[in-house]
């Protein structure tokens, strides 16, 4: 995982639209935020059908989770942005405990410049692996 931050930082309704989403996939993927399309300016309510198949020209699966996934490693959270009444995405590393169900949900990297994370705690998580 290589931080990557936002280049546009704009809130709704100004356009460009911040850019948390596509700078967060370029930290997990190892990439330039240039290397990524903007999928929520592009694709606007169909930017998560367009990430997927994005992602799968590239051999690779992204999915969404309601809860933090038991896995070991680095994934998307989503969550009320500190800024206003829009979601906001971070970088959070996982890992999960002995006790089954429970898993630690550490804030790795913000893309926006306040590094503020989330406003409360995420309500998706983000998962990217290669295709099996």
């Amino acid at each position: 995982m290589t931080p990557v931050d936002q280049i546009h930082t704009n809130h709704p309704p100004t356009r460009p639209l911040g850019d948390c989403w596509r700078a967060s996939i370029a930290s997990l993927l190892d990439l330039t935020a240039q290397e990524v399309p903007h999928f929520v300016d592009l694709f606007g309510g169909d930017f998560a059908q367009a990430t997927l198949d994005w992602l799968a020209k590239r051999g690779l699966v992204g999915e969404f989770w309601d809860g933090p996934p038991a896995i070991d490693g680095h994934v998307i959270a989503t969550g009320q942005s500190p800024r206003g009444d829009w979601l906001h995405a971070v970088v959070a590393r996982l890992r999960p405990s002995e006790d089954a169900g429970y898993v630690e949900v550490e804030f790795v990297h913000d893309p926006h410049p306040s590094r503020d994370y989330l406003a409360s705690a995420p309500v998706e998580f983000f998962t990217i692996r290669e295709a099996s």
